[in-house]
């Protein structure tokens, strides 16, 4: 009873079960992201500011480029997670040379992806302009929706330049709500 108690929870059954999981979650992974625009990260960057700058950008490239700044944002964050993942549980045990090293890739990866994101949000924040310029509201409504719950609240308070803060204003436009505060 003991022996089969052991093999059932042991490590090693447990590493079996989740390398079949591990395989499933990659195939599932590589079949999502494959066709997003896998590429150079700083490219994509550079691209998605430019295009975001071009006052003449059709909704098509500024679609493909908000959808680009996703995608490395994304495949930047798989390598970022893992990094936070050790940073939370072993904050207390860094110190010296390593926890500098440690502490420099944490944050150029931080960086990178927050940089990919708020270039995407400020994409959704524009396609919405253009969407509500064209007449279609309930269209324009969620990509500053968008805009809105995926920009970080500390942008919120600077309310002269903020995505969130901005997003937030053009729905209550649009709502007639201007009102709330």
């Amino acid at each position: 009873l003991f022996l089969i108690f052991l093999l059932i929870f042991s490590p090693i059954h447990l590493f079996a079960e989740d390398s079949g999981d591990i395989s499933d979650q990659r195939a599932k992974d590589v079949e999502k992201w494959s066709s997003s625009g896998f590429g150079d990260v700083t490219k994509i960057l550079k691209n998605s500011i430019n295009v975001l700058k071009d006052e003449n950008a059709s909704f098509d490239e500024l679609d493909a480029a908000a959808n680009s700044a996703n995608a490395a944002a994304n495949f930047v964050g798989y390598i970022f997670e893992e990094y936070d993942n050790y940073y939370r549980v072993n904050y207390d045990a860094m110190y010296g040379d390593d926890a500098k090293k440690f502490n420099k890739s944490y944050q150029e990866y931080l960086k990178l992806q927050n940089s990919l994101k708020d270039a995407r949000n400020k994409i959704y924040l524009k396609m919405g302009d253009i969407l509500k310029e064209q007449g279609k509201f309930a269209e324009a409504f969620f990509y500053y929706r968008d805009a809105f719950r995926l920009s970080i609240f500390s942008d919120y308070w600077n309310k002269s330049k903020g995505t969130r803060w901005k997003a937030e204003q053009r729905m209550k436009e649009l709502l007639e709500i201007q009102y709330i505060s």
